[in-house]
């Protein structure tokens, strides 16, 4: 039982030095940077070995050659910045993602019925959404359905007449201050601190159940003086594997 109770304790230390070096290596924030870059302008000034020389119609006097009688006038200098470039236009069958802080409004594309035409707007409102928060969440994780329903303020459904029949395209109404945004990332923050208490949870449940098998066998062994050794270890190993089992379907 001391060996039992030492292996406890060392696996709960590699658990301790785990977390511990994970908080460890959460990246820092970055350093502030100001905007535009910092000048150095050095002051020049004339000699003081020169002296000063009285200069006419001034009533002070000033160092020679410093004196300008004519001014050119010229032209302003021309910016170094290259001019704006039209983006190349791509497939139109790709929606690029528009910036929520500018646009407001999202439009689905032309369908056949009302019901479709709502649908693939917000399929739109999906994308641009992943794009939106691009910066803070991955793009593997969705949000919530409630909280898409929740940036739409309305929506529009205007029919398109064509020569074949009547289709329909839907435009959606966007709410996104910065109150939206922030419920999302916060959304998205509580996900992320309950799967890692949950996958946690799983490897200390593990850790227990093998401790919990050796103890059981070990136990057993004793009280049957060894008649079932081998049948003992098998039945270990079964409930162990039976609970990783049970365990990665509980976190999947």
């Amino acid at each position: 039982m001391k060996s039992l109770t030492f292996l406890f304790l060392i696996v709960l230390g590699m658990i301790e030095l785990w977390v511990v070096g994970f908080h460890s290596h959460c990246p820092a924030d970055p350093p502030h940077r100001t905007f535009g870059t910092a000048r150095q302008i050095a002051m020049v000034t004339p000699s003081e070995d020169l002296e000063r020389e009285p200069a006419e119609g001034l009533p002070v006097p000033i160092y020679p050659g410093t004196r300008v009688d004519t001014a050119e006038i010229q032209p302003p200098r021309q910016s170094l910045r290259p001019p704006n470039v039209a983006p190349h236009p791509g497939n139109p069958a790709q929606t690029a993602p528009i910036s929520m802080v500018e646009d407001h409004v999202v439009k689905g594309r032309i369908s056949a019925t009302e019901s479709r035409a709502r649908d693939d707007a917000r399929v739109q409102l999906q994308h641009q959404v992943t794009a939106w928060l691009a910066t803070d969440i991955p793009a593997s994780w969705k949000p919530p359905a409630p909280l898409i329903d929740r940036l739409i303020v309305r929506s529009e459904i205007e029919p398109v007449e064509k020569d074949y029949g009547t289709l329909y395209k839907a435009t959606l109404h966007i709410d996104s201050t910065p109150a939206r945004r922030a419920e999302i990332i916060a959304a998205y923050q509580h996900e992320l601190v309950v799967r890692r208490m949950v996958l946690m949870g799983g490897g200390l449940a593990a850790i227990l159940t093998c401790l919990a098998a050796v103890a059981g066998y070990i136990r057993a062994d004793e009280a049957t003086k060894g008649y079932y050794t081998n049948w003992l270890r098998v039945a270990a190993a079964s409930g162990v594997g039976a609970s990783g089992v049970l365990i990665y379907q509980l976190l999947a």
